[in-house]
C-alpha cells in the first residue's frame, strides 16, 4: 500500500518514470502496482517504457509468445482488461503510433461496443494531432478489409468523428479500386467501395460528423462532383439534427450549379422549411430559373403557407403565365399556391389553365381541376361561374383529367342540386374506354344510388377485366338495393361476385351483392355455385380449406339452411378459421338440439380447439335463448 501511494505521489508530480520503470516490466508484480507506474511514467511524459507497455497491450488483445515465437491462442475476455487498456492509452497519451491499432480495435471490435467510456476514450486519442493522420488512415483500411467486415460500420462511425478530414477520408473510399479476390473465389464488383460507403454512409449521424460534412463540403473541388452530392444527401437526410448556423449549407447548395438540379432542389426545399417566411428573397430568385426543376421547387414553397400570399402571388401568377414545356411542373405547383388566394380575380387563370388550347400539360390541366375546387370555396366564387369549364374537362383527350373531372363535376353538381346532371356524368363515366374514369364512376355512384341505371351500372361491371376494377365495380354495387329483372345479367353478377370474393378483394363487398340477389330469382343459383366450390375445396386429396370459411359465411349471408348438416361436419375439421364459420353458421340456423354438438366442439383436444372457446360458448348461449 505504501508503494502504491508513493507512486500516485509521483504521479501528482509528474516524476519519478525511473523510479516505475522497473515496476511496469516486471510480470510479477501486483497488478495495482504496474497500474499505478503506468500513470507515473505516462504523467511524466517519458518513453522509457514504451516497449513494455506495447508488449503488455499486445499481449492482452494477440496473445502470449510461444516457444516457436507464434502466439498461442487467446480468449476474448482478455481483450478488455484493464492493465493492458491502461498501457494502450498510456502509450497513446505520449504520441506513440504503434498504439493506433490497438485503438482502431478499441473503437472498432464489437467486444468494446457496450464499453462506450473506453470507446469514446480510444476516439478522443485517435484524435490527438500526433496521431490523427495515422489514425484515419488506419481507420479507412479497416473498413475496406474485406477480412473484418464486422468492424466496417464501427471504423465508418469512427471516421465520422473526425471531423472534415475524417468524413472527407471515408467518402473518398468509394473512389477506391474494388479489392483483389482470393484465389478460387468470386471477383468483387467494380463498385464495392462505392456500395459500401453508401450502406455506411447513415452510421456518420452524430453531431460531430454532420457538422464535419458541412466543413467537409467547403472543401471539395467542384470538379469532384458525386463527393459533394454525397455530402448535401447525407445532410439532407439529417438535416433535423444539424444545428441552426449549419443551415447555410442549403442555401450554398442550392445555388451549387455543380450539382444535378433534382439535388439542388431539394435543398431549397429544405433552405425553405427551415427559415420560412425569411428565404422569400431567395425563393422570388429561383422561381425565375431557366432550369425547370428549381422553378418548379421555388414555386411549390413559394405557395407554402409560412410565405405570405401577398408577396408570393405576383411570383406565382408570372410562373402560371410562362407557358414553356420545361415549366409545367411549375405552373401545377404555382395552382396549388395560389388556390388558398380569396381574389376573385384570380379565376380567369384558372380556367385558362383548363383549356387545351391555352394550356397543353395535361398534369397541369388534372393539377387545375384539384385547385380550383379548393379556390372556388376560398374565393367563395359562384359554383354557376366555375361548373361549366369543370363540366367541359370530361370530354378532354387526357384519361386522368377526365377522371379528376369526374370527380369534381359529380360532386358539384349534386351540391348544385341537379341530380339528373350527376346521374349523366357517372353513367358516361362508366362507359368511358378509359379504366381510370370508369373507376371515378364507380367511387362516385353512391351519391346517386337510388337514380342510376341499374342495367347500364352492371353492364360495364360485367366488361371489366382487371381484378382491381372489378372489385370496385362490386362495391359500387354494393351500394344499390337492387338489381333489375334481367336474369342472365343477374346471373353474370352472381359470377363476377363469387370471382371478386375467390381473389379475396373486396370480399365483404361481395358478400352484400350476393345477399340482396339472393332475395330473388338468384337464391338457387348462388346456392349452388357456393355449395359446389365449397365440396369441390374439401374433398379428394389435395383439400384447399382457405376459401372455405368465406363461402360458409356466403351462405349465412343468402340465409342457406340447407346444407346445415355438411356444415357440422366441417366444423369437425381441424382448422380454426373454417371451424369458426362453421360455428357463425350454427349460431345463426341452428335451435336447443344442436347445443350437444357445440358442447362436443368445445370438449375437442385438437390444435383448433383452444382458440375457438370464446366464440362456442357464445354460440351455445344463443342458441338457448332462442
Amino acid at each position: 500500500r505504501l508503494r502504491w501511494g508513493c507512486l500516485h505521489g509521483l504521479a501528482a508530480l509528474k516524476q519519478g518514470a525511473d523510479v516505475a520503470a522497473p515496476i511496469v516490466a516486471d510480470e510479477d508484480a501486483p497488478t495495482l502496482l504496474r497500474s499505478s507506474a503506468i500513470e507515473v511514467v505516462v504523467s511524466a511524459g517519458s518513453t522509457a517504457s514504451s516497449d513494455v507497455m506495447l508488449k503488455l497491450w499486445e499481449t492482452q488483445r494477440l496473445g502470449v509468445i510461444g516457444e516457436d515465437g507464434e502466439r498461442l491462442p487467446n480468449e476474448v475476455k482478455n481483450y478488455t482488461k484493464p492493465l493492458g487498456l491502461q498501457a494502450l492509452f498510456g502509450l497513446a497519451t505520449l504520441g506513440d503510433k504503434r498504439s493506433v491499432s490497438g485503438l482502431v480495435d478499441v473503437t472498432t471490435l464489437n467486444e468494446f461496443r457496450m464499453l462506450e467510456t473506453l470507446r469514446s476514450e480510444a476516439a478522443r486519442l485517435m484524435q490527438q494531432d500526433s496521431l490523427k493522420s495515422a489514425s484515419i488512415a488506419a481507420l479507412v483500411d479497416t473498413f475496406k478489409d474485406v477480412e473484418k467486415q464486422v468492424q466496417r460500420t464501427n471504423a465508418a462511425m469512427t471516421l465520422g468523428e473526425f471531423g472534415a478530414d475524417g468524413v472527407t477520408a471515408f467518402l473518398d473510399i468509394a473512389d477506391d479500386e474494388a479489392p483483389k479476390a482470393k484465389e478460387g473465389q468470386p471477383e468483387y464488383a467494380a463498385d464495392y467501395y462505392a456500395t459500401q460507403v453508401d450502406s455506411n454512409l447513415g452510421q456518420l449521424r452524430s453531431p460531430e460528423a454532420l457538422e464535419a460534412f458541412v466543413q467537409a463540403y467547403a472543401g471539395v473541388p467542384s470538379e469532384s462532383k458525386k463527393l459533394r452530392e454525397k455530402i448535401i444527401e447525407q445532410l439532407l437526410n439529417n438535416r433535423n439534427s444539424l444545428k441552426d448556423k449549419s443551415l447555410e449549407i442549403f442555401r450554398t447548395a442550392a445555388n451549387d450549379e455543380a450539382l444535378e438540379a433534382p439535388q439542388r432542389a431539394k435543398a431549397i426545399n429544405a433552405w425553405a422549411e427551415a427559415k420560412g417566411k425569411e428565404s422569400f428573397d431567395d425563393l422570388s430568385v429561383w422561381v425565375k430559373s431557366a432550369d425547370g426543376v428549381i422553378r418548379a421547387q421555388a414555386a411549390q414553397n413559394l405557395g407554402r403557407s409560412y410565405i405570405p400570399l401577398a408577396k408570393s402571388k405576383p411570383l406565382l401568377v408570372e410562373v402560371l403565365n410562362d407557358k414553356g414545356e420545361d415549366f409545367a411542373k411549375a405552373r401545377e405547383n404555382s395552382l396549388q399556391g395560389l388556390q388558398r388566394s380569396d381574389d376573385k380575380d384570380l379565376l380567369p387563370l384558372f380556367k385558362d389553365s383548363l383549356d387545351p388550347d391555352k394550356e397543353t400539360s395535361a398534369d397541369v390541366r388534372k393539377v387545375a381541376l384539384n385547385s380550383l375546387e379548393v379556390y372556388r370555396r376560398t374565393a367563395r366564387v359562384d359554383d354557376e361561374d366555375v361548373f361549366p369549364v369543370i363540366e367541359s374537362r370530361l370530354k378532354d383527350p387526357d384519361e386522368n383529367v377526365r377522371a379528376a373531372a369526374t370527380r369534381v363535376a359529380s360532386t358539384m353538381s349534386q351540391v348544385m342540386g341537379n341530380n339528373s346532371k350527376t346521374v349523366e356524368i357517372i353513367e358516361n363515366a362508366l362507359a368511358d374506354n378509359s379504366k381510370e374514369v370508369r373507376l371515378q364512376g364507380y367511387n362516385q355512384l353512391s351519391l346517386v344510388a337510388a337514380d342510376v341505371d341499374v342495367a347500364k351500372v352492371i353492364r360495364a361491371a360485367l366488361l371489366e377485366d382487371t381484378r382491381d376494377l372489378k372489385g370496385n365495380a362490386i362495391a359500387a354495387l354494393n351500394r344499390l338495393t337492387g338489381y333489375g329483372d334481367d336474369a342472365e345479367q343477374q346471373k353474370g353478377l352472381v359470377d363476377l361476385a363469387l370471382g371478386v370474393m375467390e381473389t379475396r378483394v373486396r370480399e365483404n363487398d361481395a358478400r352484400g351483392v350476393l345477399g340482396k340477389l339472393s332475395q330473388g330469382v338468384q337464391f338457387n343459383y348462388i346456392s349452388d355455385q357456393v355449395r359446389s366450390k365449397i365440396e369441390s375445396a374439401t374433398s379428394g386429396d389435395n383439400k384447399q380449406y382457405t376459401f372455405v370459411p368465406s363461402l360458409i359465411d356466403t351462405l349465412i349471408a343468402i340465409g342457406d339452411v340447407t346444407y346445415f348438416e355438411e356444415v357440422k361436419k366441417l366444423a369437425d375439421v381441424s382448422n380454426v378459421d373454417m371451424r369458426r364459420a362453421a360455428v357463425r353458421y350454427i349460431k345463426e340456423f341452428g335451435t336447443k338440439k344442436d347445443v350437444a354438438f357445440l358442447r362436443e366442439l368445445r370438449e375437442k383436444k385438437d390444435s383448433a380447439a383452444p382458440a375457438l372457446m370464446p366464440e362456442i360458448d357464445t354460440a351455445i348461449d344463443a342458441l338457448n335463448d332462442k
